[in-house]
């Protein structure tokens, strides 16, 4: 009798063109396809506070500052497993880089390596799209120095996505983080082009403070 083993390969190709500008980003919207399982979201997430990366979910990519768009999708073999993603990260509405996992298999195969976790692929292509493991963003006072004479305003805002101007310049979009030199400083914050809070605010170098800057 003449065995005969039913077999398949598997191959895992990845590609990628790493977004430069997006290491620095202030903050990054992450932007959600209600097309794609929730738990692909919780995974970039997870991500972006492992690594104390500022970051916030919105429903509609903003015109201005960096967000991310995302397309997932799974396969069965005996599992679920993830066989295809790609990831873009845009700045001002532009396409600035992408990352990309794709799994093409043959019907038997049990190669284990298509098995990752979602976590796994997830951090190999942000990781990929950021150019290396990023550095991560301090995110409390105790963490600057008063030597580098920089203060810390946590921003937020009752309209997500909002453009925030620090002295006449964009520096992203709230809710946002931002480092900011000793002295006095004018925010303003607009959306849709049109200006709707200003605020004249004095820094100290190693501070920290909030403003809600609401409509």
């Amino acid at each position: 009798m003449t065995c005969v083993a039913l077999c398949g390969c598997v191959g895992i190709d990845y590609d990628h063109k790493a977004a430069a500008g997006l290491r620095t980003a202030s903050s990054v919207a992450i932007v959600r396809n209600p097309d794609v399982d929730d738990q692909f979201l919780d995974s970039l997430t997870s991500w972006f506070s492992s690594h104390r990366l500022q970051h916030r979910v919105v429903d509609q990519p903003p015109a201005s500052g960096w967000s991310l768009a995302y397309g997932a999708s799974w396969s069965w073999d005996f599992a679920f497993y993830l066989s295809d993603v790609r990831i873009t990260a845009n700045h001002n509405g532009t396409e600035a880089g992408y990352a990309t996992y794709n799994v093409f298999a043959g019907a038997f195969s049990l190669d284990m390596g298509k098995w990752k976790k979602d976590g796994t692929v997830v951090g190999e292509l942000l990781s990929r799209l950021y150019g290396g493991k990023p550095t991560p963003q301090q995110s409390s006072a105790a963490a600057l120095s008063a030597a580098d004479g920089l203060g810390t305003l946590l921003l937020t805002s009752n309209v997500a996505g909002a453009a925030v101007y620090v002295d006449g310049a964009f520096v992203g979009n709230a809710p946002a983080t931002l480092k900011l030199t000793a002295g006095d400083h004018n925010i303003r914050v607009l959306t849709g082009g049109e200006l709707f809070y200003e605020q004249a605010i004095r820094v100290m170098a190693g501070s920290q403070a909030s403003l809600s800057a609401d409509k």
